[in-house]
């Protein structure tokens, strides 16, 4: 049974606004927290189900972003148009929807991948910040309940905590892709600069046994930069990294770190190089225990020496 006496829902109401206040204060990643608030909603609502559902890009359709109770692998792939069930509904209206008994209302429709046919009352509210719609905040029980006024206004004021992290989420990864951006940027003009430098040197780097189909490009300019390219270089073992080198008349010195993506791609950009005393003679890579070693400790994987 989820339903309780009045007086004792209220009190838990009143701690979960508290408690949805203090994760989202106190957490650092917005998009990690979602999935914490709804969970408190849940238990403090006694309620079987809480899910937040997100409004897409096209502001056409709801995504669902976190759930209790509905079938987790749902997350993220799960999505319904704004015309669609009851959850759409509070969408399009801008306003709670209440039913106790969702199969007797027109727009009601399940999605029997979430696994909800069990539940029989619903609850959404509109998550809305400075005006916008956000998303969907909603709550189901597995036994028919009426919710009442002051149950509704309480999720409502929960669901202003939920948009306030709907928009803090947004905007962090909207700074994540600016920063990205201004990187790439940073980058092209680097590789432009060192490839236009008068003391330009290049070395194409070759594998060895190990790696034999991996191969680097080093473009090293004393005055501009270095840029290190290369293509087929297989994942460094747990523990390890990689590790470039320019080689001079005596020890060599660290150009860099790098990590190849799942296609064996390397691309390092550094606009400032590092001091080399002598003329660089080469270029090595070897691999090395995780974060550097000051001078080459482990196996050479890519070289290329006059």
């Amino acid at each position: 049974m989820m339903s309780q006496p009045a007086p004792e829902r209220d009190a838990t109401h009143v701690l979960t606004l508290e408690e949805i206040s203090n994760l989202t204060t106190d957490s650092g990643k917005p998009a990690e927290t979602l999935m914490n608030v709804v969970a408190l909603i849940a238990k403090r609502f006694q309620t079987d189900v809480c899910s937040a559902y997100l409004l897409e890009p096209d502001r056409a359709n709801l995504v669902l972003a976190a759930t209790v109770g509905l079938r987790p692998q749902c997350i993220g792939t799960l999505r319904l148009g704004l015309h669609e069930g009851l959850t759409g509904l509070v969408a399009e209206e801008l306003a709670p929807v209440a039913v106790g008994q969702v199969k007797n209302h027109p727009r009601f429709k399940f999605f029997r991948e979430a696994g909800e046919e069990a539940y029989q009352s619903f609850l959404g509210v509109p998550l809305i910040e400075r005006g916008v719609l956000q998303g969907v905040l909603v709550v189901q029980t597995l036994e028919s309940r009426e919710f009442r006024p002051d149950e509704i206004r309480m999720l409502a004021e929960a669901a202003a905590q939920v948009a306030n992290q709907k928009v803090a989420a947004t905007r962090e990864n909207a700074d994540r892709k600016i920063a990205e951006a201004e990187q790439t940027a940073r980058n092209a003009q680097t590789v432009s600069d060192v490839l236009a430098a008068p003391d330009l040197v290049r070395f194409n780097v070759t594998s060895g046994a190990t790696t034999p189909r991996a191969y680097a490009q080093m473009l090293w300019s004393r005055s501009r930069g270095l840029v290190f390219s290369g293509s087929r270089v297989p994942a460094a073992p747990a523990g390890t990294t990689y590790q470039a080198w320019l080689l001079t008349a005596t020890e060599p010195v660290s150009a860099g770190l790098f990590v190849p993506d799942q296609a064996g791609r390397v691309m390092m950009v550094n606009q400032d190089p590092p001091r080399v005393p002598r003329p660089v003679t080469g270029v090595a890579v070897t691999l090395e225990p995780t974060g550097g070693r000051p001078a080459p400790s482990g196996p050479t994987l890519l070289a290329r020496a006059p």
